[in-house]
């Protein structure tokens, strides 16, 4: 069952595209389904510029999942 906001905020204009991968032993993912935490998230958006061309901005995050004292 999809719930519905109550009430919906634009935080982003000209959204063309927007991509999470997920990276496995060796590659990337769309979809993540292992029990195991990634080892990086990368997040991909692609955006419309104000002169109309769609521009691609990608940052690729390590994830860390080692116990902290």
């Amino acid at each position: 069952e999809t719930v519905q906001p109550e009430t919906e905020s634009l935080i982003l204009e000209n959204v063309v595209d927007l991509r999470f991968e997920f990276m496995a032993e060796t590659k990337w993912d769309d979809k993540w389904s292992d029990t195991n935490p990634p080892k990086a998230i990368r997040t991909t958006i692609k955006l419309r510029n104000y002169r109309g061309q769609e521009e691609v901005f990608s940052i690729t995050t390590p994830v860390d999942m080692a116990k902290k004292s």
